[in-house]
């Protein structure tokens, strides 16, 4: 790792990237933490991969990015919105692959969601600490 950047230095480490990747939780602090002027920093022609939250980026300010081609490409499997609105101006876009928010899904995961469940059970009914526990003031 060369460098390490804080939320609030985000312009900074956005400044002529080629890409980015939002896989940032729904939590205090990170509405449109990916904001304009974050996606007006990376380089032109920068693709978006967006698997986090979509409240985390200002979705008029890439669409807007996305339509003058300063954005060049987007690949998002969450929106603002949810479901995406039929009238919403990503779908017409031909820069943009919209996914229905099933980017973590796996052929395996039902059974990861029962095994973890059934381990979580046992340990709650015996008094021992859960995994995954999410944080219901952070919420992750």
């Amino acid at each position: 790792m060369e460098r390490l950047y804080t939320s609030d230095q985000i312009v900074e480490a956005a400044q002529g990237a080629d890409a980015l990747i939002n896989a940032l939780p729904g939590a205090v602090g990170t509405d449109d933490l990916i904001s304009r002027e974050v996606l007006e920093a990376l380089a032109p022609g920068a693709i978006i991969a967006s698997v986090g939250r979509g409240q985390c980026i200002e979705e008029d300010a890439m669409i807007e990015l996305l339509t003058s081609g300063h954005l060049g490409f987007a690949a998002l499997d969450v929106a603002k919105t949810e479901p995406l609105p039929a009238d919403s101006p990503l779908w017409d876009l031909p820069n943009v692959v919209i996914s229905p928010h099933t980017a973590a899904n796996s052929a395996k995961e039902d059974s990861r969601i029962a095994d973890l469940f059934i381990e979580n059970l046992h340990a709650f009914l015996d008094g021992k600490p859960m995994r995954n526990v999410v944080n219901t003031e952070l919420f992750y």
